[in-house]
């Protein structure tokens, strides 16, 4: 086909070309953040990048765009061959394993020989690694920060176009859509946090006691009979945008805020328990932390914290990581421990400021109220648990990785102000009452099997066995419905799936988006929520239902990603619906929602009961309107 510059045959061939490039490029696939996956990391090793080995960690910055470019945080976690004894402070026994790099700790510093036992200035051998970014060091971003793909694009200023490393992400869940991120060595000394700081952390000792790690921490530990204070005593804490907890000690968790969404921020946590058994003080978390142990490693970046720490009694090399990232935790568990020890129960145990609250789990998906008195939950191996209410919204997904054969898969859940005393091992540190305290529990086979990697292999098995175990927590809102659990569950057993290098951009230069339609004269690029409830006020029998229609208009020029609306009120007067959702709401288009409000007969005392509706896309505010329940008769 022939076409001339200027007439519409020459256009319509530009376009389709565009269209072509389009599509054999995958561009059209292109988005921004990672939908639905905000609260994900992107984590790479050095492996995946050799266009940046070699240079110092404090060279590495990304990038992502969007139309243009903008810098965004990114953290290079240095990780080494470390000997394990050293780090405990002991002299026998000792394996070596790879751990995250510090220099406050005798992990030591990447590039950097560690300390003998006792000693601060002869080097253990083989344990020194590398200063500058190597194979095993880790580079941490979050999903949320992802863009569009920038092939053909030039680069940002300030950084070595040569060590260019492309990062395309897909999702296994929704495989059609690809969001990019861009990592460089940068040549200006630019901010590799990027002026964010998402997560705050503070490791701190009791001065008195703890001066000093290496002057002052006890690594032998004090009597480890279930009594505090703990040895070596913290202060500790970390605190993001959504959510912040406190640590008293190595081994302990205690206090959950939620500050997400509307959240009420109360303390919701008593304790994060660790129980051999269900009924008996003799080893738990509060034992634990009481006997000897050490700190691997306390980092704090502006993409994740990092709280790695080893000794559980017994369990000498027992070893537990806590990552936090701005909406997320994850827990990880190493259990290296003798043979003997076969009934490991892992619970949330909640505070009495979570009453109220909703507990269910991929058992029991309809939930029971968390209120102190027992019900009945169906036990077994759990895919999921959520507690959610006005308090906000936890979810915990917990996944065993382990070589132990004939592992028994179980779960506990206990909502008791006073514990009987063949099921009170939760109360051994913490408040006296187990407020839906709940969790995996597993059980292994006869007298157990050694996972200590310096004891030899005991009968039944010839080889020293492996047991992991890994728990992601993820934080939202109020009143999040299970098919948030749900989902989360599915999104662990199907990570982000990550390339990198110059090949997993489209080839050539791919068009930019087309701009989103302007909005009204003074106001552009932005998402306006609108909503409105009928009835406003109804009269309503206890016990029966009430319907109420929810329009929620965008009065914006972007259109509005995942919106939710939610019904609230107080749960002691009223029974709602979940919150529902709707993928897009386009500009200047309405979505219309119907919700059932039940009074309770607590409110029959009342003059009025307020029902409030709130709406929140990703990218807008959070918006809302209420309605008035009248108890009938007045």
């Amino acid at each position: 086909m022939t076409c001339k510059a200027g007439n519409n045959g020459y256009r319509w061939a530009l376009s389709a070309l565009a269209v072509l490039l389009l599509v054999l490029t995958g561009a059209s696939s292109a988005t921004a953040a990672v939908a639905d996956r905000e609260a994900d990391p992107v984590v790479l090793t050095g492996a995946q990048t050799p266009a940046l080995i070699g240079i110092a960690p404090d060279q590495v910055v990304a990038f992502s765009w969007n139309g243009a470019w903008k810098q965004i945080p990114v953290q290079v976690d240095e990780r080494k061959i470390a000997d394990y004894g050293v780090i405990r402070q002991i002299s026998s026994a000792r394996f070596q394993g790879e751990a995250y790099a510090d220099p406050n700790t005798y992990t030591g510093a990447d590039g950097v020989p560690q300390m003998t036992t006792g000693s601060s200035s002869v080097p253990v051998s083989g344990t020194t690694g590398d200063a500058n970014l190597d194979l095993d060091d880790e580079i941490a971003m979050m999903s949320k920060d992802a863009g569009s793909s920038a092939a053909g694009k030039p680069d940002p200023a300030g950084v070595d176009g040569t060590s260019r490393t492309p990062v395309r992400i897909k999702d296994p869940l929704d495989p059609a859509t690809l969001s990019y991120l861009y990592l460089y060595r940068t040549t200006t000394g630019l901010d590799p946090a990027a002026g964010v700081d998402y997560v705050s952390y503070q490791l701190e000792y009791t001065p008195a006691l703890v001066p000093d790690y290496f002057d002052g921490y006890d690594f032998g530990g004090i009597d480890d009979n279930a009594v505090y204070p703990p040895a070596n005593p913290e202060d500790s804490s970390v605190e993001t945008a959504l959510y912040s907890q406190t640590f008293p000690g190595k081994w302990l968790v205690e206090g959950l805020k939620v500050t997400a969404g509307t959240a009420s921020g109360v303390d919701i946590l008593d304790g994060d328990k660790s129980m051999i058994g269900q009924s008996t003080c003799g080893r738990n978390e509060l034992t634990f932390s009481r006997g000897g142990g050490g700190v691997i490693a306390a980092i704090d970046g502006p993409v994740r914290a990092i709280r790695s720490y080893i000794g559980a009694n017994s369990g000498t090399y027992t070893q537990r990581d806590q990552i936090y990232y701005e909406g997320r935790v994850d827990q990880h568990t190493y259990l290296r421990v003798h043979q003997g020890i076969t009934d490991f129960i892992l619970a949330m145990d909640y505070s009495p400021e979570a009453k109220g609250m909703t507990y269910r789990n991929s058992l029991n998906p309809g939930g029971v109220r968390i209120d102190g008195t027992a019900d009945t939950v169906t036990e077994g191996r759990l895919a999921w648990e959520q507690v959610t209410g006005g308090q906000g919204s936890v979810t915990h997904v917990g996944r065993i990785v382990s070589d132990v054969p004939n592992l028994t898969f179980g779960s506990y859940y206990q909502d008791a102000t006073n514990p009987p005393a063949d099921n009170d091992a939760i109360v051994c540190s913490g408040d006296a009452s187990a407020y839906g305290a709940s969790g995996p529990r597993i059980k292994m086979a006869g007298a157990g099997f050694n996972t200590d990697p310096t004891l030899p292999p005991t009968s039944p098995s010839t080889v020293v066995n492996n047991f992991t175990g890994h728990r992601y927590t993820y934080i939202d809102g109020p009143e999040e419905p299970k098919e948030t659990a749900i989902l989360r569950s599915q999104q662990v057993d199907s990570p982000l799936v990550l390339v990198t290098g110059a090949a997993t951009d489209p080839t050539g230069p791919v068009p930019d988006p087309e701009p989103d339609s302007p909005g009204k004269p003074g106001r552009s690029n932005w998402v306006g929520l609108k909503v409105s409830v009928k009835p406003t006020r109804v009269k309503a029998r206890i016990g029966h239902y009430k319907v109420f229609r929810v329009k929620v208009r965008n009065v914006g020029d972007l259109p509005g990603k995942r919106l939710r609306v939610c019904p609230r009120a107080n749960d002691r007067l009223v029974r709602t619906s979940k919150c529902k959702r709707i993928k897009k709401l386009r500009p200047g288009k309405s979505a219309r929602f119907r919700f059932r409000a039940t009074l309770r007969p607590s409110a029959a005392r009342k003059r009025k009961v307020r029902v409030r509706f709130r709406a929140k896309a990703r990218n807008s505010k959070t918006r809302g309107s209420s309605s008035m329940m009248v108890p009938r008769g007045r």
